[in-house]
């Protein structure tokens, strides 16, 4: 604050000295001012003073059409601004939709590469109980195919149905020709 009033006093002793034409020294002003004005007096010129006492101090107040046009134009940008909010709260909500569509198809994809690994683990399971059977064997062939019911549909799970019939009278021959059927109906490429 101290040099901001010792520029203005500086500015305005030389001002003086510039118009008076004198550099003397004045012994009513404090030594700093004079020394200051002094200095500026050689580099200040007629024209750069009148220029600054043309000038205002202060700038100017808006007149009362220009305060409503900068009102009017702070309310249009408060505006937009609201509208850019609800824009990105838009976006937000879709860019949560696309993650959440995303996801769900992720999971479906899982859920199927897993059904997909326990049909074929089925089947494979299938397949030994029908070897099985062919030895005569009918030796934990009912809880396999009791399993097989829970991973098959359709056609295939009669015929595993029908096998544990055939087998449960003890008919292997049958037992393994629906076993055989479930596998050819249950394979992938069925």
């Amino acid at each position: 604050m101290k040099l901001a009033v010792a520029w203005m006093l500086t500015g305005a002793a030389a001002a003086v000295v510039v118009a008076s034409g004198s550099t003397k020294r004045s012994s009513r002003s404090a030594p700093w001012v004079a020394m200051d004005a002094a200095g500026v007096a050689g580099t200040t010129s007629a024209a750069d003073v009148e220029s600054a006492d043309a000038s205002p101090a202060f700038p100017s107040q808006p007149r009362e059409d220009e305060a409503a046009d900068l009102r009017r134009m702070v309310d249009e940008l408060q505006a937009g601004n609201r509208q850019l909010g609800t824009l990105d709260e838009e976006v937000a909500a879709l860019r949560q939709d696309l993650a959440d569509q995303r996801a769900e198809k992720q999971y479906e994809a899982d859920e199927a590469t897993a059904q997909k690994a326990t049909l074929l683990e089925v089947l494979d399971m299938l397949r030994r109980d029908e070897n099985v059977l062919a030895t005569g064997d009918t030796e934990g062939v009912d809880e396999d195919l009791a399993d097989a019911e829970s991973a098959l549909t359709g056609n295939a799970l009669y015929e595993v149905q029908a096998a544990r019939e055939a087998l449960a009278r003890e008919d292997i021959y049958p037992a393994r020709q629906h076993i055989a059927a479930a596998i050819a109906l249950g394979s992938p490429a069925h």
